[in-house]
Order: C-alpha cells, then sequence, then structure tokens
C-alpha cells in the first residue's frame, strides 16, 4: 500500500513541474512580448536626428598602381677602395666638377672610420657656430624652425621613414646648437672643434687623402662630380635595368623581363672603377606601371595627372602619362608617367605603390545612405530649425561613401531655395522622415 501511494506522489510531482514550467517560460515570453511592444513604440516615435554640415570638399577617385621608378643615371667611380666622407646629400644639385667628397686609404677600417666621424663631427659644429651681427637674445624664430623640424622628423618616423630622420638629424643638432649660442650659454664651438681636429690629425696621419674619378685641383683629394645633375648615395643595382633611356621602345614583354630582373652588382664596374654613388643626369624621370586594359577608361595618353606617393608620405607630384603600351595578344598595358618635380627627401625606392588621381569632383559631401528619392526627385533631407525639409541634389559622383552635389548658385538659380545649399544641416541620422514634420 505505501508503496502505490508513493507512486502516485511521484505522478503528481511530475505533472506539477510540468505545469509549473508551462507557467514559467508563459509569463517570460510574455514579458518579453511587451518589452518587444515598448521597444517599438519607443523607436516609432524617436525624434532624434544627426546632421552634418554641408560644406565645399573636393573628393577624388584614385587608381593604386604597383609602381616602377625609372631615371636617367650614372654611377660615380674611383680607382680605390676607402673611406668615403661625403660632402654632399641625397638630392643635392651638382654641377661637373663640384666636390662629392674626401676619400682615405690606408691605415685600417677603424682609422678610417674614426677619420671620417672626426671630420663630420668638426663639420657639424662649424656650421654650428653663428655670425656675431646674428647673436640676439630672441630665440622665436630659431624655436620655430627646430619645432617645425621636430614635427616634420616625427611624422616621418610615424610613417615608417626612418631614413628622413637621419637624414635631417644633423640639420636639428645645428640649430639647437646655434640656440645655446643665442642664449648666451656659450660663445662659440671654437675649443671643442680644435680637440677635435688634433684628434683627427692624429688618427690621419695613419691614412692617405687620395684624389678620386676627378680632381678638382685644390690639393685636399677629392672626389668631384664627372657629370651635372642630382647626387645619390645609394645604387640598388637596377640603375641599368630600368634605364629611362628604354622609355621609347618600352615593350610590354620586356617591361616584364625587367620586373623579374634580379639586381646586378654595382660595388666595381669594369673599365670604370668602384662606385661611390650615382648622379641623375635629367630632371626628368619616369614610373611605369602594369595594369588591367580596362584603366584606359579612366586614363588618357598626354593628359596630366596628380600622383601621390604613400612611401613619400604621401606627397603629391604632378605627372603627365608619357605613354601607353599595348599588346594584341594580351589584356595587360603598361602605363609610363612623367615626372619633372624631385620633391626634398623623396623616396626613390625602385618598386612602389603609387596612387594616380583620376578624377576630382569639387561640391557638397554628403553620405550616401543621406540620399533619399522624394516625388522621383533625389534628394536630402535637411533640419532647418525645429523643421525636416526636403532639398534636391545634382548627384556628380559617388567617391569613398559620400555623393559630391553640384554647388548651388543663390544669385542666379530660380530655384536655389529647393536645392541642397552651403552649410545647410543635412539629416545623416533619423527615422519616419518627410518634409515638414517637426523634430521636439
Amino acid at each position: 500500500m505505501a508503496a502505490v501511494k508513493t507512486v502516485k506522489k511521484r505522478r503528481f510531482d511530475r505533472e506539477f513541474l510540468k505545469e509549473a514550467a508551462v507557467y514559467i517560460i508563459t509569463a517570460a515570453l510574455s514579458v518579453l512580448l511587451v518589452v518587444l511592444i515598448l521597444l517599438a513604440a519607443v523607436g516609432t516615435f524617436d525624434d532624434s536626428v544627426e546632421t552634418m554640415t554641408a560644406v565645399v570638399s573636393e573628393e577624388r577617385a584614385m587608381v593604386a598602381f604597383d609602381a616602377y621608378v625609372m631615371r636617367y643615371e650614372a654611377p660615380v667611380c674611383v680607382e680605390y677602395q676607402g673611406g668615403i666622407n661625403y660632402s654632399v646629400s641625397d638630392g643635392d644639385i651638382l654641377a661637373v666638377g663640384d666636390k662629392i667628397a674626401d676619400m682615405y686609404v690606408g691605415g685600417s677600417a677603424s682609422q678610417r672610420e674614426q677619420t671620417i666621424k672626426l671630420e663630420r663631427r668638426i663639420q657639424l659644429l662649424e656650421n654650428s657656430n653663428v655670425p656675431a651681427g646674428q647673436r640676439a637674445g630672441d630665440t622665436s624664430a630659431l624655436d620655430s624652425e627646430i619645432n617645425s623640424l621636430y614635427s616634420d622628423i616625427y611624422y616621418h618616423i610615424q610613417g615608417g621613414d626612418i631614413g628622413y630622420a637621419i637624414r635631417r638629424r644633423e640639420s636639428l643638432l645645428i640649430d639647437m646648437n646655434r640656440r645655446e649660442i643665442i642664449l648666451r650659454k656659450r660663445f662659440d664651438y671654437s675649443e671643442e672643434i680644435a680637440r677635435l681636429e688634433q684628434m683627427k690629425n692624429q688618427t690621419a696621419a695613419q691614412t692617405t687623402v687620395i684624389s678620386g674619378f676627378q680632381d678638382v685641383g685644390d690639393g685636399n683629394g677629392t672626389v668631384a662630380s664627372p657629370y651635372a645633375g642630382y647626387f645619390y648615395a645609394e645604387l640598388d643595382g637596377y640603375e641599368n635595368i630600368f634605364s629611362a633611356d628604354k622609355i621609347s621602345t618600352l615593350t610590354i614583354s620586356e617591361f616584364d623581363r625587367m620586373t623579374a630582373s634580379d639586381p646586378e652588382d654595382m660595388t666595381y664596374i669594369a673599365g670604370q672603377g668602384y662606385t661611390i654613388g650615382k648622379v641623375m643626369t635629367r630632371y626628368m624621370w619616369y614610373i611605369a606601371c602594369r595594369a588591367d586594359r580596362s584603366v584606359l577608361m579612366s586614363f588618357r595618353d598626354g593628359y596630366r595627372y596628380t600622383a601621390v606617393f604613400p612611401y613619400s608620405n604621401d606627397v603629391e607630384v604632378p605627372v603627365r602619362l608619357n605613354r601607353i603600351i599595348t599588346e594584341t595578344d594580351t589584356d595587360n598595358v603598361v602605363l609610363v608617367f612623367s615626372g619633372g618635380e624631385l620633391p626634398e627627401d623623396f623616396n626613390f625606392l625602385r618598386r612602389q605603390t603609387v596612387n594616380i588621381v583620376r578624377t576630382s569632383y569639387t561640391g557638397y559631401r554628403v553620405p550616401v545612405s543621406a540620399v533619399r528619392i522624394v516625388d522621383g526627385e533625389q534628394g536630402v533631407f535637411i533640419l532647418d530649425g525645429d523643421i525636416v525639409k526636403f532639398r534636391r541634389i545634382d548627384a556628380l559622383a559617388q567617391v569613398n561613401g559620400y555623393v559630391v552635389c553640384a554647388e548651388q548658385d543663390p544669385q542666379g538659380d530660380p530655384d536655389y531655395a529647393l536645392k541642397l545649399g552651403l552649410y545647410d544641416q543635412v539629416i545623416t541620422k533619423g527615422k519616419n522622415l518627410y518634409d515638414g514634420k517637426i523634430i521636439n
């Protein structure tokens, strides 16, 4: 009898638990439904909007290319290998016979290196001295120059261009040294220069200053430039491969061979000697870009464009489309752009990404999501005080997620008041918008 009661109790417990579970789930679903209804109601009556001011801006449509730099480059060679103390920096303009460097042979490599290091320190301190007539207590102009140079170096480092910081560090040191003199913290650097000169003479006694490829005849054993042009110390081995002399006869097949080539060893050139740098003998330089034939819809031979170089901190250079190279058996083309400007500290990395501005548009910029079609008219909603109004737009282009709209003429256009105008507050986010709606 007790066993029967136990079985009935268990059945009762299970049925009770089932009923309780159904009740709890039903109640939870009811609460959730009420919450969803309330949220929908709140959304329906939510009058909050977000706006942006319509201002004139320029939007660019750019095409990215994998580009190769081609220049007219001639190596500068000397008869002997040794320590080199350059007198010029990358990009400096040379005339024929201008001094490029002093060279040292004899002694050990460490002695030659120490001599060159001391010479550079002496030159830096000599450039740091301030002429007596220019001394004054006010350093505001110099401080501004230091701050500008420091910011410039920091900007390039952030962009990954460590080479720029290395090239400009001496300019920053010279300005900071001059500041000490102007603030009368020291008279000049004569004592330091004399001490370094003595150290250099002791070290240099073990080495020999020699004449290089061409002697300017001043008895200092200098290496003089055999060419006029722009000097660069580094050779990458592609000087002959990507020579601008090949531009006029370049074919796609030859371009493919060039891009697949390994760099040449330019340390020594038979019949000329050891290389210590190169001179860009003409101001004109080129970038060659392989692309799909479809790009011809966007570019025209002989037209001028703007090239943006990410490896040089997005510096912009005007270029002209010099050649369009096509072949009948391939869908690829090679575009050759020519440039005549050499920005300061420009990175002539042989292969680099280049963005060519295909076209640009100037007008009011509004997000694509803000554009509406009302009664067959394309436009946007604006907020005029607390009233929503519809304004027509004349879309010029869609670039980077924005629509560029034509500027309006308030004087010559009788429908100006019905169109988007300067400084209108374009609604970029809002619900249930319509012309005449009042925003509380």
